[in-house]
């Protein structure tokens, strides 16, 4: 096998982290290279300045394999997203953190036989050298801020500093303030600067348009410039193509375009006009559409120059005449403590030598990123130096497709390090870039490094360099009018690896997983939903001898304890105490296996000598549960265990530590693995906070699947199957073999209570003393028979000892405690019970309704998956589908069912994928046996619509969302709750497109429905409830998101198992209120059961898992931060 090739990548900025996992995708070994301590560039605590937040849309700051949409988001998030990234592709181990690259070399840089020498620093002064086939250069837009020098800043007594040194308001509370500069990082600081500082003044020589935010009832404007159509009303970019289509509306309909975007601006004036722009300063003096530097700005901007916290100043620094008195080149005078550069970055590569700067088209080796110098602009594609292989630029192209741009030229370049580009002579590359120059100089008077924001163009040029179609969704109209995001580069490694592989671009790629086409069979195909990995857990042919059903294992570490015959016997007595017995004879094997349990107590014998080096690592694991030293010389290896509390003791007689551990086994039976008693309250006034909210939900949960499980139909086959788990499980225990002979043999359903209480008579009869872990109680239970209750019978002549005349009561019975009392005379406590009726709880309206719904379709197996969906316990509840998938021996509406299920635990487990084409097969399969008008076809393509949603493909959520509404709206009275959903799931792809009036709108025709037609705490009631909080938290309506999402975890609280997920949702959007409130307290509180109950609940590579992590590490960090300042 050949070696693959090595790529250094200098950056860990999000260039580089998405050129990073594109060339991991092609097959190269790459290292990354970045100064600061964490990666992020410029989106991380060390670079960024306080109150730093994007000034775009969500859709255009993700990249393709992960998505992310908030629009405007903090720094914070923004670096949360990108570790979120670095760790999905597992880029981490890859960077060097805290490393300067001072040298990037090699002997004749044209030749691309010899690697490159990449000479670096490292943190403690280390200096280290490597080779490297390719180099990318991802240092970013913003490396290193540009300082102007003043005439007469000697004199000035303050401190003039850049943006990124500004880390909280105290470095400015109080301070006379002036700010150089009228781009977007100059606004953002005014408004930090206008809340706390004694005076605060914005001098830019330049006005340039400021949008805000929001407009009218919560549109974005800037977004509508996120599309193909607005690049129609401009100068075409010059070697961009363009498709019949776009020449046609550039040609046709400039002016209808320009009067959208002329509109926009109109809106702005109006709305703004008397607070934002009554200074004439801040009026620009050119049309909205040739805008070369927009700044979007916060409402705060807008209030703070409106009470005159921020003043304007269309000038410049002439000179600073003294301590505290700068000058302006209009003759007026302000007085400073703080001189804020927001004036701009410098592009530098310090790495390379002056040589190589020459070489590559480099004027200068530092320049001011605006300049006619731009080192950027003398690249090829703005990527390659004409002339020097091997080696590419990544990011510098900055737009508000930025990250787009960066991840399309990262397809690009690797393309070339692969070999598959075919590039023009360096003659013809350097009359481009004189092309593009030109192209800029004439359009905005400046040689600027960026692609405009509203150029999709450059996008267009990669893609048709690499011979990829350039029309990336399903019609024109999307196309076009659609919003431009990255999903439409969704699988572009694999379409450039089968352009390769068969010489043809694969048709209609768009940038969506598992798009529905033409041919549905085929769709269904490229979604496997099928894995190795995804099988059915619960079939008995899965159960084998290494598979433990029971709660606790016995595990055996002794270098002898295959060789003495002693004991070998002994493995036969021990496993009538544990009957899951695991040899050891290696320490590291007995190590690694007892730390890979997770859902099993562990029970360890261990000899004296391997004991001293294992127990040390093993006690604190929460698995172990005690610890038995079987050795020869008891006295010495009882000094060494007397350490641990979990040893329960050392033994030199096999005999005698096989008794004891058979004894101990009977108590911890008892304690830990004893049938559960859930005891509650059930009032607000009697309960905690706890106990009521959570624990009420999982026994209203519990008493539905006991009414799912009693209604079931059973045959054979179930007995069968669980006689051959049984017998694989205790296939080497002789004394539980011939009990489950005895059941096989003789079993009844006369005999099952016999056969249920043999085992526990007897060991009752053993007389346990009472222990620190067991105390003897009494049940004295009152009985009303005119109640209904759940059914109880007196099986004395059924049981094993007849005399002890005993009352059987059905799992699930629900008992009122009146008393419980100590009586002395018989020396146990005595508790006194009531048997409730049936519906004596909390939650009945509740129980009711699902118990309802439930009892309509019992004709089959499917409604236990269902419940299992509802309870949270999504594995079992996929486990169960394919179980049933498998046993169904004709396709009907119980297969639909199983594959509608399906589809719903995967969209709760992140795979989207395989959730759209599980709802696909239930319509195809629906749609063979039901009207086309039946509601549960609706359904479907309610369904089909949320996946969509969850993969990004908006326009496709819509379509299939509200086709599901029509056929609702049609067969379904008003107020019935299946158009809730519907409604609901509108709203959510207007949430998720920002459309936040469109989205209220929806969820609260949801709510109207769900408080008409369901019980008071219905989950779905809470879900809606908290949707309606994250339009209000969007807003920046805080209070109002925080009074909507308290209702809703009430509800879930109520009527939910106390470690659903959605519990955990709800918790964490609560955190993220507070946190965005500063109030790191309470919102790390909420963070951290939020984390607590999706570990309990969810992989640990779950979305849900992996943000709250970073929520509840980012929030510690910040509270840390605000810890420190305060002492």
């Amino acid at each position: 096998m050949s070696k693959l090739k090595s790529v250094a990548i200098v950056g860990a900025g999000p260039s580089g982290l998405v050129c990073a996992k594109i060339l991991l995708d092609d097959g190269f070994d790459v290292t990354l290279f970045d100064k600061q301590r964490e990666l992020g560039g410029i989106w991380c605590a060390e670079s960024a300045y306080a109150d730093l937040h994007t000034q775009q849309p969500g859709i255009t700051m993700a990249f393709s394999d992960l998505l992310y949409g908030e629009d405007f988001a903090p720094w914070q998030k923004v670096h949360a997203y990108l570790q979120k990234y670095a760790d999905l592709f597992d880029i981490n181990r890859r960077i060097h953190f805290q490393t300067q690259v001072i040298s990037i070399d090699k002997d004749d840089i044209k030749n691309d036989t010899i690697p490159w020498i990449i000479q670096v620093k490292t943190i403690d002064g280390k200096n280290e050298t490597y080779k490297f086939d390719f180099v990318v250069i991802a240092t970013g837009l913003f490396s290193k801020p540009y300082m102007p020098n003043f005439r007469g800043q000697n004199k000035f007594n303050g401190s003039i500093v850049n943006p990124l040194t500004i880390k909280s308001e105290d470095q400015i509370r109080d301070k006379r303030v002036v700010i150089i500069g009228g781009g977007k990082c100059a606004t953002d600081l005014a408004i930090l600067v206008g809340r706390f500082a004694r005076s605060c003044h914005l001098v830019f020589r330049k006005a340039h348009w400021m949008t805000p935010r929001k407009i009218g009832n919560g549109y974005v404007p800037i977004r509508y410039l996120c599309t193909k159509a607005a690049s129609v009303i401009f100068t075409p970019f010059p070697t961009a193509p363009h498709t019949a289509l776009f020449r046609f509306l550039h040609r046709r309909f400039p002016n209808f375009f320009i009067k959208i975007i002329n509109s926009i601006s109109a809106d702005i004036m109006a709305t703004h006009g008397s607070s934002l722009f009554d200074d004439k300063i801040f009026i620009p003096q050119h049309s909205f559409q040739n805008e070369d530097n927009l700044s979007v700005i916060s409402k705060d901007f807008v209030q703070l120059k409106k009470e005159g916290r921020i003043i304007g100043k269309l000038a410049s620094i002439d000179e600073i005449t003294d301590e505290t008195t700068v000058r302006l080149d209009s003759g007026e005078e302000l007085q400073a403590d703080m001189i804020i550069c927001a004036t701009g970055f410098i592009r530098e590569f310090p790495f390379f030598s002056e040589r190589n700067h020459q070489l590559m088209g480099f004027s200068k080796i530092s320049v001011a990123a605006s300049s006619d110098e731009d080192t950027i602009t003398n690249l090829y594609r703005r990527i390659l130096p004409v002339g020097i292989p091997n080696i590419g630029f990544i990011g510098f192209g900055g737009s508000v497709y930025h990250w787009m741009i960066a991840e399309v030229t990262s397809h690009w370049l690797s393309e070339y390090f692969l070999g598959r580009l075919i590039l023009p002579s360096e003659t013809k590359m350097q009359e481009e870039i004189k092309t593009t120059r030109e192209f800029l100089r004439h359009i905005f008077h400046t040689v600027d490094f960026d692609y405009k924001y509203y150029w999709t163009g450059p996008i267009e040029m990669y893609l048709k360099d690499m011979g990829l179609t350039l029309h990336r969704t399903n019609n024109w109209i999307t196309e076009y009018f659609g919003f431009y995001r990255s999903t439409r580069f969704k699988g572009l490694v694999e379409e450039r690896r089968i352009k390769v592989e068969k010489g043809v671009t694969p048709y209609h790629w768009s940038g969506t997983a598992c798009q529905v086409s033409k041919d549905l069979s085929k769709t269904l195909t490229n979604c496997s939903i099928s894995t190795e990995d995804d099988k059915p857990s619960l079939l008995p042919e899965q159960v084998n001898k290494s598979t433990n059903l029971e709660t606790f294992s016995l595990i055996w570490l002794d270098a002898n304890v295959h060789i003495t015959k002693d004991n070998i016997d002994s493995q036969v007595k021990l496993r009538e105490a544990i009957n899951f017995l695991q040899i050891f004879d290696k320490a590291d094997e007995c190590e690694k296996n007892i730390k890979s349990i997770e859902n099993e107590k562990v029970v360890f014998i261990v000899s004296g000598r391997l004991g001293r080096e294992v127990v040390p690592r093993l006690h604190n694991l929460p698995q172990l549960n005690c610890v038995y030293v079987y050795c020869f010389d008891k006295a010495g290896n009882k000094q060494w265990s007397d350490k641990y509390s979990k040893v329960n003791g050392v033994f030199t007689d096999l005999d005698e530590l096989i008794k004891r551990i058979t004894k101990d086994q009977q108590v911890r039976e008892k304690v830990e693995d004893s049938v559960a008693i859930s005891i509650f309250n059930r009032s607000d006034k009697e309960c905690t906070h706890k106990n009521l909210k959570s624990e009420n939900g999982s026994f209203m949960w519990f008493q539905l699947l006991i009414e799912v499980l009693i209604s079931m139909q059973h045959n054979l086959t179930a007995k069968k199957e669980l006689i051959n788990v049984c017998k694989q499980q205790y296939h080497n225990n002789s004394k539980e073999l011939a009990i489950i002979n005895e059941f096989e043999n003789s079993y009844s359903s006369s005999r099952a209570i016999w056969c249920r209480n043999r085992k526990r008579a007897l060991e009752f009869t053993n007389n346990i003393p009472p222990s620190d872990s067991i105390r003897q109680i009494l049940f004295d239970i009152k009985v009303d028979i005119r109640l209904s209750t759940k059914p109880f019978a007196d099986v004395t002549k059924l049981s094993y000892f007849e005399e002890e005349e005993e009352i059987l009561f059905m799992l699930g019975s629900v008992f009122r405690i009146t008393n419980v009392v100590y009586s002395k005379q018989e020396q146990v406590w005595v508790a006194e019970l009531m048997l409730c009726n049936e519906n004596d709880h909390d939650l009945r309206d509740l129980f009711s309704y699902h118990k309802e719904k439930i009892g309509k379709d019992l004709s089959n197996f499917v409604p236990l998956g269902d419940i299992l969906f509802k309870m949270g316990e999504f594995d079992k509840a996929r486990q169960y589908y394919k179980r049933i998938l498998t046993e169904l021996s004709t396709i009907d509406l119980s297969t639909a069912s199983c594959y509608f299920g399906l589809g719903n635990v995967a969209i709760e487990q992140d795979q989207y994928p395989a959730a759209l084409a599980y709802h696909l097969k239930a319509l195809d399969v629906k749609q063979k046996f039901l009207d086309e008008n039946d509601p549960r076809i609706a359904s479907s393509y309610n369904q089909i619509g949320a996946a969509y949603r969850r993969l990004g493909v908006y326009d496709r959520a819509l379509e299939y969302a509200n086709i599901g509404l029509e056929m609702r709206l049609a067969c379904l009275d008003s107020n019935d709750v299946d158009l809730a959903q519907s409604y609901r799931d509108i709203g959510l792809v207007y949430y998720r497109l920002s459309e936040n009036s469109l989205a209220l709108e929806n969820f609260t025709k949801a709510h109207k429905i769900y408080v008409k037609a369901l019980p008071e705490n219905h989950p779905d009631v809470a879900e809606n409830l908290g949707y309606i909080g994250y339009v209000y938290n969007s807003t920046e309506e805080y209070d109002l998101a925080l009074e909507y999402y308290k209702k809703a975890l009430d509800i879930d609280r109520k009527s939910l198992p106390e470690n659903h997920p959605d519990i955990g949702v709800i918790s964490g959007a609560i955190g993220n209120v507070f946190y965005q409130q500063h109030d790191y307290v309470s919102a790390i509180d909420y963070f951290n059961q939020a984390l607590a109950i999706f570990r309990m609940s969810l992989p640990p590579t779950h979305e849900f898992t992996e943000n709250a992590e970073m929520r509840v590490k980012n929030t510690q960090r910040m509270l840390l931060t605000t810890t420190q300042k305060a002492d």
